[in-house]
């Protein structure tokens, strides 16, 4: 995964409500700051870690822009 291929989704996966809901806000992590969700709950942080580069991932071939 490219930094130019990331940056082509990026002002879109920042806007997408669905996307942070998906990634945190299943897991009650929009009360907090990422650092502070890590300090308090280091599981949620990393299970939403792996939500985010989830996301990421199907962005990018939603897009065509891996396959």
């Amino acid at each position: 995964m490219s930094g130019a291929r990331l940056r082509k989704i990026w002002q879109a996966m920042l806007d997408d409500d669905e996307f942070w809901l998906d990634v945190v806000g299943r897991h009650g992590g929009r009360e907090k700051t990422p650092e502070a969700l890590r300090m308090s709950e280091p599981g949620v942080y990393e299970h939403c870690l792996g939500n985010f580069w989830g996301m990421i991932y199907q962005t990018l071939m939603e897009r065509g822009l891996i396959f």
